[in-house]
């Protein structure tokens, strides 16, 4: 069957929605694919070979010539760079520099580019035609785009539509109150075939909202086996993401349980920050701190794995703040599945009531701490009691393996696809 794959960024290995892709699609040997995207990165991934690209430049410079918008190419994993993430392109500064001053002129000319909607051309029509996807299959974002991409696909070649919510973006879009974004998403709600959501709790909501059946899917786990030749200090503390949503307040946080604990025990602890995300001034000091923590940077995704697995303890945050918490209260976040692969002790910090938080209270051996008062405490147990680390690995490794394994996570997805086709 030919999957057609929506996205924003490219399907990258290095960006958190390309390594989901590649999570769910690799070793799909009954598949071919096609990613249709709308930035400058190039892809990197071992599981698609043909891509066509829109991005807002090509639209800036073709303002008066739209038939010229949007490129057709392929790229084989034999001549993509694996180790090159888009934490430093011009393109990645900018929209992280956007995002930091929450810049709306820049948002407004964006959504103006998108839904002026000439850049749905004959390039892209062809595009499809030739392609002729059986599913496009998108995450469930910037719904303008989706909605043209998604009414070109059932009129050109009467594919079905599959998408995946990753994020509660309903709330955020009818808190902003733009009329066109709040219809066209829940127009793709209403005529996407199939649908998605990253968490039990973002199932039963929308499904109340949108009147339909959501399916949960999270990213699989290659379980890897517990270590047991691991060092005895330091007990070495891994966080893999990025520091959005206050994730970064909580991190800082738990850097300082550790420099305290440090300066009273003889076995010592280290925090490494994994990130392609930008470190903001203000936290610079707090995240790097010499002896405890330390900004480790963005690293390809197969080193991250490795990483996890050399952990003593890796590490789930989410934030305690209350705007932050109405972001994320119903999303999985990808990185569990990354956690709970790893064969390490798993320490989540966040506030009840959080999908994520809530999920990884169900996980065997999973150590959930719901406080931030006591955080030194649960890490000076387990300076005082080190055995518990495999301990508990131990019961995550089952779990893992019992629930969200890699190969039963993508045998649904194949299940479920063909079963909408016989539809």
């Amino acid at each position: 069957m030919r999957i057609l794959v929506g996205s924003k960024n490219a399907w990258n290995d290095m960006n958190a929605v390309g390594n989901t892709l590649s999570n769910w699609f690799y070793a799909q040997e009954d598949m071919e694919f096609s990613s249709l995207y709308s930035r400058s990165q190039l892809p990197a991934n071992r599981v698609c070979s043909d891509y066509f690209r829109i991005t807002e430049t090509q639209m800036l410079k073709n303002i008066f010539t739209p038939e010229k918008v949007g490129s057709h190419f392929t790229l084989g994993s034999d001549e993509m760079n694996f180790e090159a993430g888009s934490s430093g392109s011009t393109e990645r500064r900018l929209i992280d520099f956007v995002k930091e001053h929450s810049l709306k002129p820049v948002y407004a000319l964006s959504d103006k580019l998108w839904a002026d909607g000439r850049w749905a051309n004959e390039r892209l029509k062809n595009y499809i035609k030739e392609f002729n996807p059986d599913i496009f299959f998108s995450f469930a974002t910037e719904p303008v785009v989706l909605r043209k991409r998604m009414e070109l696909v059932k009129e050109l070649c009467n594919s079905k539509c599959v998408l995946f919510v990753a994020d509660d973006v309903y709330s955020v879009f009818l808190k902003d109150g733009k009329k066109r974004v709040i219809g066209d998403f829940e127009w793709c709600m209403n005529n996407a075939d199939y649908i998605y959501a990253a968490s039990e709790e973002m199932c039963k909501e929308y499904g109340e909202s949108f009147k339909r059946e959501f399916h949960f899917l999270c990213k699989g786990c290659e379980v890897s086996p517990v270590g047991r030749d691991k060092p005895a200090s330091p007990i070495r503390l891994v966080y893999a993401g990025n520091l959005f949503y206050g994730r970064d307040e909580i991190l800082a946080l738990t850097a300082q349980a550790v420099e305290a604990i440090n300066r009273q025990s003889e076995t010592k602890l280290f925090l490494e920050i994994y990130t392609a995300s930008p470190v903001a001034d203000t936290m610079q000091s707090r995240l790097n701190i010499e002896g405890a923590s330390k900004v480790m940077g963005a690293k390809p995704y197969s080193q991250i794995v490795e990483i996890m697995r050399q952990a003593h303890i890796v590490l789930q945050v989410e934030s305690f703040d209350k705007a932050e918490i109405e972001k994320v209260r119903l999303s999985f976040s990808t990185k569990i599945s990354d956690c709970l692969q790893s064969g390490s002790a798993v320490v989540a910090i966040g506030p009840d009531g959080i999908s994520s938080i809530e999920y990884l209270k169900k996980v065997g051996g999973a150590t959930v701490i719901t406080d931030t008062d006591s955080i030194a405490d649960v890490l000076s147990d387990f300076v005082a009691n080190p055995s518990l680390l495999s301990e508990y690995a131990e019961k995550t490794n089952k779990f893992a393996l019992e629930n969200i394994e890699i190969k039963t996570v993508r045998k649904k997805i194949s299940d479920d696809f063909k079963s909408l086709l016989r539809k």
